[in-house]
């Protein structure tokens, strides 16, 4: 047990480590990485999910895909309705301003609000699961049993609709006439 609690630290470290050094490279060397990622692992007291099934799967799973449902929202409504499956593969690996999806700083504002207020609906439900939130009306926690198809649904109508104000009204980071990214468009 001993070798697989230690094998299974020192190898899933170094992902999230290396996350954190790529945020700020310059301040940040791999031990600091390493710190943080132990403390936010130790902050979100893994023994608590785990002692028991239901916490694992109404906090845990339950609580993660209401965060990644929105993330997938974005990404398919992104992808299938906004810019209709016409990427620009050269824009996708140039960072800067000069990037197609360079938007505005590097970031996408209509992704961003669109990825929160899809998570919205169901965060009250997920604090109440962690037990930190008491007196959640029923409504709230039925939205929280289907948090990953809520965050879909709202993430794509809200990152459609934001997508379609930036396009007319000619903002920062809406897909150009030429297809995705100044991509030609297909004949």
């Amino acid at each position: 047990m001993w070798a697989t609690l230690t094998t299974n630290i020192a190898a899933n470290v170094v992902a999230p480590a290396n996350a954190f050094v790529n945020v700020a490279p310059r301040r940040l060397s791999f031990n600091t990485g390493a710190l943080v990622t132990a403390c936010i692992g130790l902050a979100i007291q893994p023994w608590k999910l785990i002692s028991s099934s239901s916490g694992f799967i109404n906090t845990w799973l339950v609580g993660y895909s209401a965060l990644l449902g929105p993330v997938i929202g974005v990404v398919m409504a992104d992808y299938w309705l906004v810019r209709r499956r016409q990427l620009d593969v050269d824009a996708l690996y140039t960072s800067g301003p000069t990037s197609a999806y360079w938007y505005t700083g590097g970031w996408n504002p209509a992704a961003i609000a669109a990825v929160v207020l899809g998570t919205a609906p169901s965060l009250p439900g997920l604090l109440a699961n962690a037990g930190v939130l008491q007196g959640v009306p029923p409504l709230l926690l039925s939205v929280y049993d289907a948090a990953w198809f809520v965050g879909v649904g709202v993430s794509t109508l809200v990152y459609c609709v934001l997508m379609a104000a930036a396009s007319r009204f000619g903002s920062e980071g809406a897909p150009t006439s030429g297809g995705a990214g100044g991509a030609p468009s297909p004949a």
